[in-house]
């Protein structure tokens, strides 16, 4: 799990009803990129066992992608992976990457740079008849998914994705007794209520999701700004709160994820 990630989610409940129950068909958790047919696992919040399949064949592929490489740049292109589409930007962007003169974020410099989510991604479309994997099937019928969109990003969506916005939010006192709510009270609110009842986590991005939207994140800004994170009084304070006094009294439940054909048949373990 990523460290920049506040958890709502019963972590001891899916463990031990869903990936370690023997009864359970589920051997693996984590988030899709959204929707399906954009069925590939992230990378900053996976559960599984030891010896996991799926995790198995996406680090081999990982090993693979890195072999006689300093970088990932071009990492998308390798004929292990480039039959996994390309993660979308919103939209192009040129950044000044210190020391380094100009950086263009664009689909392939994005998925270059999350290469391991394609690998998790390939893994889960590839078939191996021989080897006995089935990528697909296994997704369908082992992987517990939640959407990221839905499951991780409430506040971002409920702001449009607006950083400075999130903070001031959050950064709010909540109404005194018999104070009337403003609007901007009842918006965080709503963003912690949704966060703390219905979503498995909140996921604050750092460092290069800055260069993507061209503004410091929330968790930056709250790094920034020592302490507004969990101010007592206010909504960041009531969110943190929460994260550590409430449990949800629903677990959300996970993508129902249709069937869908490989995209690369053949042997993997033996891919040279």
């Amino acid at each position: 799990m990523d460290v920049g990630v506040l958890h709502f989610g019963d972590l001891d409940w899916l463990w031990t009803q869903k990936i370690a129950n023997p009864n359970s068909p589920y051997e693996f958790a984590g988030f899709t990129m959204g929707e399906f047919p954009e069925i590939s696992a992230v990378n900053f919040w996976l559960m599984a066992g030891p010896e996991n399949p799926l995790v198995a064949r996406a680090h081999y592929i990982l090993l693979k992608l890195w072999e006689g490489k300093t970088n990932t740049k071009g990492a998308s292109r390798h004929p292990l992976v480039s039959h996994v589409p390309l993660m979308r930007v919103p939209q192009e962007v040129v950044v000044e990457e210190e020391g380094k003169g100009k950086m263009v974020i664009n689909d392939e410099a994005m998925t270059d740079y999350a290469v391991q989510i394609q690998c998790l991604g390939a893994a889960q479309r590839w078939l191996d008849v021989q080897d006995g994997w089935n990528g697909p099937k296994y997704v369908r019928e082992k992987c517990w998914f939640y959407s990221m969109i839905d499951q991780t990003y409430v506040h971002e969506t409920l702001t449009n994705w607006t950083s400075k916005k999130q903070h001031e939010l959050f950064a709010l006192s909540l109404p005194g007794h018999e104070e009337q709510e403003s609007e901007d009270q009842k918006l965080a609110r709503t963003i912690v209520e949704k966060a703390v009842a219905e979503s498995w986590c909140m996921k604050l991005g750092h460092g290069f999701s800055a260069k993507l939207f061209g503004a410091a994140t929330l968790g930056m800004l709250w790094r920034k700004h020592s302490g507004t994170d969990c101010q007592e009084g206010t909504y960041g304070g009531w969110l943190r709160w929460a994260e550590v006094n409430c449990k949800q009294d629903k677990t959300p439940a996970p993508l129902d994820i249709p069937s869908y054909e490989p995209t690369m048949t053949g042997r993997l373990f033996e891919f040279d």
